[in-house]
């Protein structure tokens, strides 16, 4: 999940993590603590998570 300048990760069977980032001619991440305004993209990502896996398990995901 992105949001502004930070992004929610959670590779499978951690923990989800949280970046600041920059793309661009330097682009870089720096891994920071969790945050309460990162409670919304927590929240975001587990819905996703959720959503999908759901799809695929009911086999209702679209196809384009």
């Amino acid at each position: 999940m992105l949001s502004d300048n930070r992004i929610v990760v959670q590779p499978k069977g951690l923990d989800a993590r949280v970046y600041q980032y920059r793309l661009g001619a330097q682009p870089q991440s720096i891994r920071l603590e969790t945050a309460p305004q990162d409670k919304t993209l927590l929240k975001q990502l587990r819905a996703f998570v959720q959503t999908a896996t759901g799809s695929l398990i009911d086999n209702s995901a679209a196809s384009a």
